[in-house]
Protein backbone atom coordinates (compact mmCIF):
# COMPACT_ATOMS: atom_id res chain seq x y z
CA UNK A 1 0.00 0.00 0.00
CA UNK A 2 0.99 3.65 -0.40
CA UNK A 3 1.27 5.42 2.96
CA UNK A 4 0.98 9.21 2.69
CA UNK A 5 0.83 10.05 6.42
CA UNK A 6 -2.83 11.04 6.04
CA UNK A 7 -5.88 9.95 8.04
CA UNK A 8 -7.18 7.70 5.20
CA UNK A 9 -3.74 6.07 4.96
CA UNK A 10 -3.81 5.41 8.70
CA UNK A 11 -7.15 3.61 8.38
CA UNK A 12 -5.96 1.62 5.39
CA UNK A 13 -2.82 0.58 7.27
CA UNK A 14 -4.86 -0.44 10.32
CA UNK A 15 -7.26 -2.38 8.07
CA UNK A 16 -4.48 -4.32 6.35
CA UNK A 17 -2.69 -4.97 9.64
CA UNK A 18 -6.01 -6.37 10.91
CA UNK A 19 -6.01 -8.82 8.01
CA UNK A 20 -2.36 -9.69 8.71
CA UNK A 21 -3.05 -10.38 12.40
CA UNK A 22 -5.98 -12.64 11.62
CA UNK A 23 -4.07 -14.60 8.99
CA UNK A 24 -1.06 -14.91 11.31
CA UNK A 25 -3.06 -16.34 14.22
CA UNK A 26 -4.99 -18.65 11.90
CA UNK A 27 -1.75 -19.92 10.41
CA UNK A 28 -0.74 -21.21 13.85
CA UNK A 29 -3.85 -23.36 14.37
CA UNK A 30 -5.38 -24.19 10.98
CA UNK A 31 -4.28 -26.52 8.22
CA UNK A 32 -3.85 -25.23 4.69
CA UNK A 33 -7.35 -26.20 3.56
CA UNK A 34 -9.06 -24.35 6.44
CA UNK A 35 -6.67 -21.41 6.57
CA UNK A 36 -8.75 -18.96 4.52
CA UNK A 37 -11.61 -17.27 6.45
CA UNK A 38 -14.76 -16.16 4.66
CA UNK A 39 -14.59 -12.69 3.16
CA UNK A 40 -17.12 -11.27 5.60
CA UNK A 41 -15.30 -12.85 8.54
CA UNK A 42 -12.00 -11.26 7.52
CA UNK A 43 -13.56 -7.85 6.80
CA UNK A 44 -15.25 -7.68 10.21
CA UNK A 45 -11.86 -8.31 11.83
CA UNK A 46 -10.08 -5.73 9.67
CA UNK A 47 -12.70 -3.01 10.20
CA UNK A 48 -12.58 -3.63 13.96
CA UNK A 49 -8.85 -2.89 13.90
CA UNK A 50 -9.58 0.30 11.94
CA UNK A 51 -11.89 1.43 14.76
CA UNK A 52 -9.41 0.37 17.44
CA UNK A 53 -6.62 2.43 15.88
CA UNK A 54 -8.90 5.29 14.83
CA UNK A 55 -10.39 5.91 18.27
CA UNK A 56 -7.01 5.51 19.96
CA UNK A 57 -5.51 8.07 17.60
CA UNK A 58 -8.32 10.59 18.09
CA UNK A 59 -8.46 10.21 21.86
CA UNK A 60 -4.73 10.29 22.60
CA UNK A 61 -2.79 11.75 19.67
CA UNK A 62 -4.90 14.04 17.52
CA UNK A 63 -8.12 15.56 18.83
CA UNK A 64 -8.64 18.25 16.18
CA UNK A 65 -11.97 18.49 14.39
CA UNK A 66 -10.51 17.88 10.93
CA UNK A 67 -9.25 14.45 11.98
CA UNK A 68 -12.61 13.60 13.55
CA UNK A 69 -14.39 14.60 10.33
CA UNK A 70 -12.03 12.42 8.30
CA UNK A 71 -12.73 9.46 10.60
CA UNK A 72 -16.49 10.01 10.45
CA UNK A 73 -16.37 10.34 6.67
CA UNK A 74 -14.47 7.07 6.44
CA UNK A 75 -16.98 5.21 8.63
CA UNK A 76 -19.97 6.65 6.76
CA UNK A 77 -18.35 5.80 3.44
CA UNK A 78 -18.04 2.15 4.50
CA UNK A 79 -21.77 2.10 5.21
CA UNK A 80 -23.39 4.37 2.65
CA UNK A 81 -20.98 4.50 -0.29
CA UNK A 82 -20.47 0.74 -0.29
CA UNK A 83 -24.25 0.22 -0.13
CA UNK A 84 -24.61 2.63 -3.03
CA UNK A 85 -21.95 0.75 -5.00
CA UNK A 86 -23.73 -2.55 -4.34
CA UNK A 87 -27.06 -1.17 -5.57
CA UNK A 88 -25.28 0.23 -8.63
CA UNK A 89 -23.97 -3.24 -9.44
CA UNK A 90 -27.38 -4.88 -8.91
CA UNK A 91 -29.00 -2.34 -11.25
CA UNK A 92 -26.39 -3.07 -13.93
CA UNK A 93 -26.97 -6.81 -13.74
CA UNK A 94 -30.73 -6.31 -14.01
CA UNK A 95 -30.30 -4.00 -16.99
CA UNK A 96 -27.97 -6.49 -18.68
CA UNK A 97 -30.51 -9.29 -18.18
CA UNK A 98 -33.19 -7.35 -20.03
CA UNK A 99 -31.14 -5.31 -22.51
CA UNK A 100 -28.04 -7.39 -23.12
CA UNK A 101 -24.57 -5.85 -23.24
CA UNK A 102 -24.42 -2.35 -21.78
CA UNK A 103 -22.46 0.56 -23.23
CA UNK A 104 -20.39 3.05 -21.26
CA UNK A 105 -23.13 5.68 -21.35
CA UNK A 106 -25.62 3.35 -19.64
CA UNK A 107 -23.09 2.35 -16.98
CA UNK A 108 -22.18 5.99 -16.30
CA UNK A 109 -25.85 6.98 -16.05
CA UNK A 110 -26.42 4.16 -13.56
CA UNK A 111 -23.51 5.37 -11.44
CA UNK A 112 -24.71 8.99 -11.40
CA UNK A 113 -28.27 7.85 -10.64
CA UNK A 114 -27.14 6.07 -7.47
CA UNK A 115 -25.03 9.03 -6.34
CA UNK A 116 -28.00 11.36 -6.77
CA UNK A 117 -30.25 8.91 -4.93
CA UNK A 118 -27.94 8.71 -1.92
CA UNK A 119 -26.53 12.23 -1.71
CA UNK A 120 -29.18 14.39 -3.39
CA UNK A 121 -27.95 17.90 -4.13
CA UNK A 122 -25.38 17.85 -1.31
CA UNK A 123 -22.71 16.57 -3.73
CA UNK A 124 -22.13 17.61 -7.33
CA UNK A 125 -20.12 15.16 -9.40
CA UNK A 126 -17.61 16.58 -11.84
CA UNK A 127 -17.05 14.91 -15.20
CA UNK A 128 -14.15 12.80 -13.93
CA UNK A 129 -16.20 11.56 -10.96
CA UNK A 130 -18.94 10.41 -13.33
CA UNK A 131 -16.46 7.70 -14.32
CA UNK A 132 -15.20 6.97 -10.80
CA UNK A 133 -16.49 3.39 -10.96
CA UNK A 134 -13.47 2.61 -13.17
CA UNK A 135 -11.23 3.07 -10.11
CA UNK A 136 -13.03 0.41 -8.03
CA UNK A 137 -11.30 -2.93 -8.73
CA UNK A 138 -13.96 -4.89 -6.80
CA UNK A 139 -16.48 -4.14 -9.54
CA UNK A 140 -14.39 -5.97 -12.09
CA UNK A 141 -12.78 -8.79 -10.11
CA UNK A 142 -15.12 -9.51 -7.16
CA UNK A 143 -18.75 -8.82 -8.15
CA UNK A 144 -21.02 -7.63 -5.31
CA UNK A 145 -18.21 -7.84 -2.76
CA UNK A 146 -19.07 -4.26 -1.78
CA UNK A 147 -22.11 -5.66 0.04
CA UNK A 148 -19.74 -7.10 2.66
CA UNK A 149 -18.41 -3.75 3.88
CA UNK A 150 -21.57 -2.17 5.34
CA UNK A 151 -22.28 -5.41 7.24
CA UNK A 152 -18.67 -5.58 8.43
CA UNK A 153 -18.79 -1.94 9.54
CA UNK A 154 -21.99 -2.37 11.55
CA UNK A 155 -20.78 -5.57 13.23
CA UNK A 156 -17.36 -4.04 13.93
CA UNK A 157 -18.98 -0.94 15.48
CA UNK A 158 -21.01 -3.19 17.77
CA UNK A 159 -17.89 -5.17 18.66
CA UNK A 160 -16.00 -1.99 19.46
CA UNK A 161 -18.82 -0.79 21.71
CA UNK A 162 -18.73 -4.15 23.51
CA UNK A 163 -14.97 -3.75 23.89
CA UNK A 164 -15.43 -0.33 25.54
CA UNK A 165 -18.43 -1.27 27.66
CA UNK A 166 -17.49 -4.82 28.65
CA UNK A 167 -13.71 -5.23 28.42
CA UNK A 168 -13.71 -8.31 30.65
CA UNK A 169 -12.53 -11.31 28.63
CA UNK A 170 -13.05 -9.39 25.39
CA UNK A 171 -9.55 -10.21 24.12
CA UNK A 172 -10.07 -13.94 24.65
CA UNK A 173 -13.46 -13.92 22.94
CA UNK A 174 -12.23 -11.81 20.03
CA UNK A 175 -9.22 -14.09 19.58
CA UNK A 176 -11.63 -17.02 19.31
CA UNK A 177 -13.57 -15.05 16.71
CA UNK A 178 -10.42 -14.50 14.64
CA UNK A 179 -9.66 -18.22 14.79
CA UNK A 180 -13.09 -19.58 13.89
CA UNK A 181 -12.96 -22.43 11.40
CA UNK A 182 -13.77 -21.59 7.78
CA UNK A 183 -17.05 -23.50 7.96
CA UNK A 184 -18.10 -21.99 11.30
CA UNK A 185 -21.25 -19.90 11.61
CA UNK A 186 -19.79 -16.51 12.52
CA UNK A 187 -23.25 -15.01 13.15
CA UNK A 188 -24.05 -17.70 15.70
CA UNK A 189 -20.73 -17.07 17.42
CA UNK A 190 -21.32 -13.29 17.51
CA UNK A 191 -24.78 -13.85 18.99
CA UNK A 192 -23.62 -16.27 21.69
CA UNK A 193 -20.32 -14.63 22.67
CA UNK A 194 -21.10 -10.94 22.16
CA UNK A 195 -24.90 -10.75 22.10
CA UNK A 196 -24.73 -9.31 18.57
CA UNK A 197 -27.64 -10.69 16.55
CA UNK A 198 -27.23 -9.53 12.96
CA UNK A 199 -30.93 -10.20 12.32
CA UNK A 200 -31.91 -7.79 15.09
CA UNK A 201 -32.74 -4.33 13.75
CA UNK A 202 -31.54 -2.83 17.03
CA UNK A 203 -28.00 -4.06 16.29
CA UNK A 204 -27.97 -2.18 13.00
CA UNK A 205 -29.45 0.90 14.64
CA UNK A 206 -26.85 0.75 17.40
CA UNK A 207 -24.06 0.70 14.85
CA UNK A 208 -25.54 3.69 13.01
CA UNK A 209 -26.26 5.63 16.21
CA UNK A 210 -22.69 5.21 17.45
CA UNK A 211 -21.15 7.09 14.49
CA UNK A 212 -22.03 10.64 15.65
CA UNK A 213 -20.08 10.05 18.88
CA UNK A 214 -16.85 10.01 16.87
Amino acid sequence: MTFSESIPSLFTLAHEIGHAIQFHVRATIENYLDYQPSRLHSEIAAVFFELLVGFEYLENFNKNMQSKKAFLEHVCSNIFKQTMTTLFEIDLYRMAQTSGELDLKQVREGWVKQWEKFYGDSIKLCEAENNMFFSIPHLFFEPLISAMYPIAQIVAMNLYLKYREQPENFKERFFKFLCLASNANIFEFLSVEFDIDIDDRAVWQRGIDSTPHI
